[in-house]
């Protein structure tokens, strides 16, 4: 397996929001948590990834209108609240191409106001 850049994040998970929704029957929410699940192991190989996934997945979600339903105790919030406190990603955002860093850091500043986090 080789590392993935944000874009690969953000496409791998609008494919496994749009095959939940359209061959699994799931609704949104049930989606994002399974292109959640889908990237777990990916995750085990690459943890200095993990924030890249989260932002993934929270503009996603945010696209969907269902990011601002997260709260203090559901896993993506937690997840996320966490990995933007210890600046993760502003740390992986100085090892991408600049358009890419722009890309990533505005989709994180978006899921930091939606939630309230940062």
């Amino acid at each position: 397996m080789t590392p993935w850049n944000y874009s690969d994040y953000k496409k791998s998970i609008e494919r496994n929001v749009s095959q939940g929704m359209t061959q699994l029957g799931f609704n949104l929410d049930q989606s994002i948590g399974y292109a959640h699940n889908e990237l777990s192991f990916r995750l085990e190989e690459f943890p200095g990834e993990n924030v890249l996934a989260l932002t993934a997945l929270a503009i996603s979600a945010h696209q969907g209108v269902t990011l601002s339903d997260y709260k203090s105790g559901d896993e993506l919030y937690d997840e996320l609240k966490e990995a933007y406190a210890q600046g993760q990603h502003e740390a992986i955002a100085t090892g991408m191409e600049p358009p890419q860093a722009q890309e990533f850091l505005r989709d994180v500043e978006a899921v930091a106001k939606t939630l309230g986090i940062g």
